[in-house]
């Protein structure tokens, strides 16, 4: 640490964050992805033998959760704007389990 005389200065840094979109194209091919996958998802429980089974598995678990969580997003990102907004970004790192299915 470093002592500051009475004569000196001293320099602080300060890091902000910037809100950044991305571009418009980017969320209709997630949305039409979601839909996709939204209907696949509702297929495979319509025609599994056992619902109650299918929906305990942990892959479906996840892909219910990654499906659930771009809707919940979605309309929070519509509904939501500045500081409030910062405090649902884990809905959107939540998507990304989804790769790991």
């Amino acid at each position: 640490m470093r002592n500051v005389s009475s004569g000196q200065q001293m320099n602080s840094i300060y890091v902000g964050k910037m809100a950044t979109r991305a571009h418009p194209s980017f969320f209709y091919v997630e949305l039409l992805s979601n839909i996709w996958f939204s209907g696949e998802f509702l297929t495979r429980m319509i025609f599994c033998p056992n619902v109650a089974t299918f929906l305990k598995t942990p892959v479906n678990i996840i892909d219910f959760i990654a499906t659930i969580s771009f809707y919940i997003d979605w309309a929070l990102d519509r509904t939501l704007s500045g500081s409030n907004r910062d405090s649902v970004e884990f809905f959107s790192i939540i998507r990304i389990l989804r790769l790991s299915s």
